[in-house]
């Protein structure tokens, strides 16, 4: 991945100064420094880096994490609706069952009746 730093490290690196016969900094001095510079650049780059490649796997990880999400609640939706088709069901079932107690509690008044005649 090249980026500003990397462009940055580049042109430390490669930086050419004109040479002065008159005083000024020691060559030698200026290039410690520079090493020192890109060293620490270098360093911050990689973490930089890092952190970065961290940033894609835990969106990736995300990613994958909202997907799984959505999946199970499709399926909570789908047995929510199985939930109360069964309620609806159950309902009807307990008229019927109702219904199916309040004959049979007839036909044993009218079994009753005709013992008694």
């Amino acid at each position: 991945m090249t980026n500003k730093l990397d462009q940055m490290l580049e042109e430390i690196l490669n930086k050419k100064f004109n040479k002065k016969i008159h005083a000024g900094y020691d060559p030698e001095d200026v290039d410690a420094f520079f090493d020192y510079v890109i060293a620490y650049l270098e360093e911050i780059n990689a973490q930089a880096n890092k952190i970065f490649a961290q940033s894609n796997s835990s969106s990736d990880e995300i990613k994958k994490l909202n997907n799984v999400i959505f999946d199970k609640n499709k399926h909570i939706e789908m047995l929510q609706q199985q939930i109360d088709e069964l309620k609806r069901e159950g309902y009807n079932n307990q008229r019927l069952q109702q219904k199916i107690q309040s004959l049979e509690e007839k036909i044993e008044n009218v079994n009753k009746r005709v013992e008694e005649k």
